[in-house]
This record gives C-alpha cells, sequence and structure tokens, in this order.
C-alpha cells in the first residue's frame, strides 16, 4: 500500500479549499476504522520487546539531536553570509 505524503511546500500549492476537503476525510476516515474496530484498545501490552523499544527509543533521540545540530548549523551559516 503507497501512502501519498505531502510536504509543507507541496500544501501550499493546493487551494485551501482542497485541503479542508482532505482533513476532513481523514477524520471521518479514522472516525469509521475506530468504529470498526471494536476491539481497539481491549488489550494493553506493548508492542515490541524491551530491547526494540530501546534501539527505537536511541533511534529517535539520534534523529532530533542531528535535526538540532542541522537547524544550528544552517542558522550559523545564514548569520555568517550575512555577516
Amino acid at each position: 500500500m503507497r501512502v501519498l505524503i505531502l510536504a509543507p511546500h507541496d500544501a501550499a500549492l493546493l487551494p485551501s479549499n482542497a485541503l479542508t476537503v482532505v482533513v476532513l476525510a481523514a477524520l471521518v476516515g479514522v472516525g469509521i476504522y475506530t468504529l470498526r474496530r471494536r476491539d481497539l484498545g481491549a488489550v494493553h501490552g506493548p508492542r515490541f520487546g524491551r530491547r526494540a523499544q530501546f534501539v527505537v527509543m536511541l533511534r529517535l533521540v539520534r534523529r532530533v539531536f542531528l535535526g538540532v545540530v542541522a537547524a544550528l548549523v544552517v542558522t550559523l551559516a545564514a548569520r555568517l553570509v550575512t555577516a
């Protein structure tokens, strides 16, 4: 199954009326999915083991750290260019 992902600059190209329809359709779709899944939330338990959760958390922390570092580098480079 392919999922269409719009970046912010792609969404800016669409008229606001189209985005309203897309958001409304997504809300209705999530609502229907939730209503049809009667067992949703009935069983509580971890989806992954402790090791897998730890690895996922490390990857998330790494991505956030690299994102912050990249933002700082871009900001500093922009200041150096404009100075």
